[in-house]
């Protein structure tokens, strides 16, 4: 990922967390494909998305939106749900 992919990430994932009235962050490890492909699918029913990022990237990205105060949870494996 290049310099301006990364930019472009990162205003992408700051205007998602700047519209959003909050986030969750989901550890995944250990749940069957079937089961992250439900959840997944569920998310999408309800209006929402996850996404898998870069930890870097998205707490960069939360930085003024209500989501910053998760900057310091952005550590291994989780996904975003904002």
């Amino acid at each position: 990922m290049n310099r301006a992919e990364k930019d472009a990430a990162i205003q992408n994932m700051h205007e998602a967390f700047a519209a959003s009235g909050g986030a969750f962050l989901l550890d995944m490890t250990g749940m069957k494909v079937n089961e992250v492909t439900d959840l997944r699918r569920k998310i999408k029913a309800a209006s929402g998305s996850c996404r898998v990022v870069k930890n870097r990237l998205a707490a960069r990205a939360s930085v003024g939106t209500r989501s910053e105060a998760l900057g310091k949870s952005f550590k291994g494996p989780i996904r975003i749900v904002p």
